[in-house]
């Protein structure tokens, strides 16, 4: 017992640290304290300090961004720097406290380690104090954006408002070249050129009826009942007026080519109103005598068997009215040729010389009622004829014949007398007159400005495109196709029908002679040969180019299933794809690209056009007009 024991662990211990008891709490090691204390001032949880002792002002709580900084800040943006100030005692005591704390890093390794785990502690409690921030910042940017996007928004919807154009009065859609375009110019021009009949579709009630339509059934909401398609027509009718200016300021109109092609305008609408109101008057099916129909009905019972008269009466007149219209004009023109005093001088037409030609071109070709249409006048309309119409008329009889629709022509025109046309004047007529002038306004500002595209631009295209202008791979087949029918029973026999003829092919039969004997195809007649190639492109079903495209010639495919039949395909030739070489597609190149410039220009020439005449279009009358034609909100 007195023997002299070495102290333990414990012992050491309290041998270091005078006047600690046995079992109390351990004292933190300096480290730890300092790291308590820098925490507690960082973060301002000082317990026992009393606020009025901070050394701080109260001036420095003032942050040093502004409220638009703090809401960027909020949504994790920043592009400011803040000012940098000089240290605070605060500060001052950090860097203090960090020098000591670099001191301590020398204990002894035992304080140390159990000063690990106070640090532990502490920094689960700072990093809770970090996470706070974070949280606030999230649920902020939860706040914010949404709030942003919201006021984005609303801002372009206010500045679309302020920003767009404000019509004149609220029937106004559009304004051009100094005029005003209202609703009901707009709606009488669709009507006019019977866009909305063109868009009908089949009525579920109604069949092709729409008269019986109301205007909320579906079928008489039509596509050209859009903000687009009335802004696109606004246009056409804003180009069509400045057409009309550009050939007033130009005096194209007193051109006497162009006097000529608006006279043959008017020609043609009187004629069209002619041969309308003949078939209204003579023409129509309900002008059939009842006679008539009966003897039809009378001489045709076998293909009506047992219908009674009534049923076949509207079949029978459509009949009756066609057959009669075949030679009911020749005998009309007939009939106006004997009432009109007709004289024709056929002979001249002989002359070929152009001296003689040009010394007689004041003769008489015909008369109608001693009003004379000479030779000249004749060479002025043949003029107008295309170059291969003119090949056609080119020997005598067949201007013997030219001469003769032009007698019938005259005979019409004169029938018609100058009512019509002037009626028609106001509307259709000054539609075609513009739609003429269009094409005389396309000419001299595009075709005439257009150009050639030279081999060398074509040649760049072609090197530029090379790898699209690639002929594809292509094969020419010969098949058996066995139809699977209906139900399972036929199906299962067509398996048993196709398997013997693929026996057959295996033991060497010839395969046109199977073809004929088991395909119900069309081609079973030729042996299965399909004459037209087949191209390995996408256009091709992807089960036959994968079965076509990899057989070798003459080498037969399996039997496949393909809509509805079972197959057998003999490769009968094959061709790899190839480039096209430059000569073969050139002219290709050319009208490709000169079709690009074309639009081009088309799409400028309207632009400027439309630019030139300040056109303007009023969305808010629009809609108005969309909601009343639809009878449905916006």
């Amino acid at each position: 017992m007195g023997e002299n024991k070495k102290p333990t662990d414990d012992q050491k211990v309290e041998t270091q640290i005078p006047g600690e008891k046995l079992g109390a709490a351990p004292k933190q090691s300096t480290a730890t304290a300092v790291k308590n204390q820098q925490a507690k001032e960082f973060n301002g949880i000082d317990e026992h300090r009393n606020p009025a002792e901070s050394t701080l002002p109260i001036n420095a709580a003032k942050p040093d961004t502004t409220a638009v900084q703090d809401l960027f800040a909020a949504i994790g943006i920043g592009f400011w720097k803040t000012k940098k100030k000089a240290a605070s005692s605060s500060e001052k005591n950090a860097n203090a406290f960090d020098t000591a704390q670099a001191d301590t890093a020398r204990l002894d390794k035992d304080f140390i380690q159990t000063a690990s785990n106070d640090n532990l502690e502490e920094s689960v409690k700072a990093e809770g104090v970090v996470q706070a921030p974070v949280q606030k910042i999230f649920k902020r940017k939860l706040i914010v954006i949404p709030l942003i996007i919201l006021i984005s928004f609303l801002g372009y919807r206010l500045y679309a408002f302020i920003t767009e154009p404000r019509p004149p009065s609220e029937d106004v859609v559009a304004t051009y070249s100094g005029k005003n375009l209202t609703k009901e110019d707009l709606l009488t021009y669709i009507k006019s050129r019977g866009y909305k009949e063109e868009q009908h579709g089949l009525c579920t009630k109604h069949g092709l009826d729409h008269r019986k339509c109301d205007q909320t059934e579906e079928c008489e909401t039509h596509p050209i009942d859009s903000m687009e398609s009335y802004r696109q027509i606004i246009k056409m009718i804003a180009v069509q007026q400045i057409v009309d200016n550009w050939a007033k300021e130009k005096g194209i109109t007193q051109k006497d080519e162009v006097k000529h092609g608006l006279k043959h305008l008017v020609e043609e609408v009187s004629l069209d109103k002619l041969v309308d109101k003949v078939h209204q008057d003579q023409l129509a099916p309900d002008k059939i005598d009842k006679w008539e129909v009966q003897k039809y009905y009378d001489a045709n019972k076998a293909t009506y068997q047992d219908k009674p008269i009534n049923e076949v009466e509207g079949e029978i007149r459509n009949i009756l009215t066609a057959e009669k219209e075949k030679s009911f004009f020749p005998e009309y023109i007939e009939k106006l040729k004997k009432n009109a005093g007709l004289t024709v001088n056929y002979d001249i037409l002989r002359v070929e010389d152009p001296t003689e030609m040009e010394l007689r071109k004041n003769e008489a070709l015909f008369t109608i009622h001693g009003k004379p249409f000479t030779l000249g006048t004749f060479q002025e309309e043949f003029k107008e004829l295309s170059p291969e119409t003119q090949a056609k008329f080119a020997g005598f009889a067949a201007k013997k014949s030219l001469i003769d629709q032009l007698i019938a022509k005259e005979l019409l025109l004169e029938e018609s007398g100058d009512e019509p046309a002037e009626k028609e004047s106001s509307k259709e007529i000054e539609t075609m007159k513009s739609q003429y002038l269009s094409q005389l306004l396309h000419k001299e500002e595009i075709e005439e400005k257009m150009g050639e595209i030279s081999d060398e631009v074509a040649m760049k295209v072609y090197e530029e495109k090379q790898n699209a202008l690639v002929e594809p791979a292509k094969a020419q087949i010969s098949l058996i196709r066995v139809d699977q029918g209906p139900s399972e029973a036929e199906k299962t026999r067509a398996r048993q029908k196709i398997d013997e003829a693929q026996q057959k092919l295996a033991s060497g039969t010839d395969f046109a002679a199977i073809a004929r004997e088991y395909s119900s195809d069309s081609s079973a007649a030729t042996g299965g040969e399909v004459k037209n190639w087949l191209h390995d492109t996408e256009r091709l079903d992807p089960l036959l180019r994968k079965t076509i495209f990899t057989l070798q010639p003459d080498e037969l495919s399996g039997v496949f299933e393909y809509k509805g039949g079972y197959y057998i395909v003999k490769l009968r030739q094959k061709e790899d794809k190839k480039q096209r070489p430059f000569e073969e597609v050139k002219e290709q190149l050319k009208k490709a690209l000169l079709d690009e410039k074309h639009h081009k220009r088309e799409a400028d020439l309207e632009a400027e056009l439309l630019t030139k005449a300040q056109l303007v279009i009023y969305d808010s009358s629009l809609k108005t007009l969309l909601k009343e034609e639809r009878k449905t909100p916006i």
